[in-house]
């Protein structure tokens, strides 16, 4: 038997809307609809500490972009997707030394 932790977010959820706490604890299911502006601000997040981390960016940019897209759902549009290619390649141009 798996025992379930109970988080203070968790609990918080409960009291917030039951019904929302089953979809997304119990079922998960994320109902979550992420603004474009927020979900591209998340992704150079993601891709910037892949960055510092292993300083890899260019060699593997599709790797490490659909590593950091939190779901199919969410993923930005093809110009989205060049604004952030462009954020980051500029970032590894400034900085590698």
């Amino acid at each position: 038997m798996k025992l379930e932790i109970l988080t203070n977010s968790r609990l918080k959820e409960f009291r917030r809307c039951p019904r929302r706490h089953y979809y997304l604890y119990d079922l998960g299911i994320d109902t979550q609809v992420y603004s474009e502006p927020l979900l591209m601000g998340t992704i150079v997040h993601l891709l910037l500490e892949d960055w510092w981390n292993h300083r890899l960016i260019l060699q593997h940019w599709d790797e490490l972009y659909k590593r950091s897209v939190i779901d199919q759902e969410n993923d930005l549009d093809w110009i989205a997707k060049k604004k952030v290619e462009a954020m980051i390649n500029g970032y590894d141009v400034f900085y590698r030394h």
